[in-house]
């Protein structure tokens, strides 16, 4: 019977005629090294032996990360990429070539393997990059939610109007495809502003933003958002307030019930809480504004409309009510301090007598108690007297005396 000759694996792929049964098992076994690959094709940097500082990667890589999560905002991410990139200058260097080399570093976990897991050399230009990178993270719902936002705008009641300005701007700024045009977020802003803020902007324009163009009106808004973050106390006030109830608590805790609750909720003062000056002032300054752009001489016959107040003369007569809050405030919260002040001293006071009292005696001087030995006479008929005797103390017995 003549032998089997088994041709070797290599001669056999050399020969084109490779039999899987007659192979090793290692070689499925073995793990593969992947081979490199980049999903970013990186062009070259025009200058001959330009290489990237590390200090570069450093900064970029400490300063800037991007995660992939749900909350990051992928068009505030590049704004904040290109203002670094602006700080690395190289004459002649492609900058494009730069930005592309710095780009991964920056980036952690989903966003980093949504990179490695693109084609590879899928992406040559910066453009390329970031309209890739801008689909993956901010999809067309998160365009849409924005959009809505934007669009079902509000005022919250407790928001000044420069804060409503600022968070408004800042829905924009977060989407810049929104596609909204100008003369749409003029009307988004004002129909979602509260009646006071209203009354504001309409008293600025001078009755009305109709007479006004877009772009006046957009002028328009920002300058009163600019005041009113000059001279606007409503967020000044709101924390001397909490600061000053606290005090007022420190200060009433553990006296009289009847006189805390005749302090005021506002002040902490010892007056009624309606005849406060605080609310009197912020009553009035609500009124001013109010009232500013329709203010009529109720002793004309005719009802002729008086001159309204210009803009100026409304934000100095505001100012100057404000300054009497601020006045007002800084007196209580003196006040309020030097009622503290005497609390501490009062309390320092008692703590320094409770340490010099000796320990395990009792405030008061003991006295001794002159009953504390009975002394028993017996008297006898026709006997002499005798000494008196001492009676013992009881003294009880011992409980289990086994024990001892």
């Amino acid at each position: 019977m003549a032998a089997r000759v088994v041709t070797p694996p290599k001669q056999q792929h050399e020969q084109g005629e490779i039999n899987e049964g007659d192979l090793p098992v290692s070689i499925f076994l073995t793990p593969i090294a992947a081979p490199m690959r980049f999903s970013i094709m990186y062009p070259d940097f025009g200058v001959n032996n330009f290489q990237i500082r590390p200090d570069w990667i450093n900064l970029m890589s400490n300063t800037l990360q991007f995660y992939g999560l749900p909350h990051e905002n992928p068009n505030t991410y590049i704004s904040n990429f290109l203002r670094n990139c602006q700080n690395f200058h190289a004459p002649g260097v492609n900058e494009d070539a730069i930005k592309l080399r710095l780009f991964p570093f920056t980036l952690r976990d989903a966003a980093l393997e949504w990179l490695d897991a693109e084609p590879h050399a899928s992406i040559t230009t910066w453009e390329e990059l970031i309209r890739k990178f801008c689909t993956k993270f901010f999809p067309p719902a998160r365009v849409a939610k924005i959009r809505l936002e934007i669009q079902t705008f509000q005022q919250k009641e407790e928001e000044s109007y420069n804060e409503a300005w600022n968070r408004f701007n800042e829905l924009m700024r977060k989407c810049p495809n929104h596609g909204i045009t100008q003369g749409n977020q003029v009307q988004y802003f004002y129909t979602g502003l509260t009646p006071l803020s209203k009354s504001q902007v309409d008293a600025s324009a001078g009755g009305s933003i109709i007479g006004k163009s877009v772009q006046q009106t957009m002028d328009l808004f920002e300058s009163i958002a600019t005041i009113h973050s000059m001279f606007s106390s409503e967020r000044v006030i709101a924390a001397l307030t909490k600061q000053v109830e606290l005090l007022v608590k420190l200060q009433t805790h553990g006296a009289n019930a009847m006189m805390a609750s005749s302090a005021c909720e506002n002040c902490g003062r010892n007056h009624a809480t309606k005849s406060c000056m605080m609310l009197t002032s912020s009553e009035e300054q609500v009124n001013f504004i109010q009232n500013s752009s329709r203010n009529f001489n109720s002793y004309s016959n005719n009802f002729q409309q008086e001159r309204r107040p210009s803009l100026g003369e409304m934000f100095q007569q505001y100012g100057q009510k404000t300054d009497k809050v601020f006045q007002q405030i800084d007196t209580n919260f003196q006040n309020q301090q030097a009622s503290i002040k005497k609390l501490e001293t009062q309390i320092g006071q008692i703590a320094q007598q409770l340490a010099e009292r000796p320990q395990g005696t009792l405030p008061g001087n003991t006295m001794i108690n002159p009953k504390e030995q009975l002394m028993a006479i017996e008297v006898v008929e026709n006997d002499p007297p005798r000494a008196p005797v001492k009676v013992k103390a009881y003294v009880p017995p011992l409980l289990f005396p086994q024990r001892l």
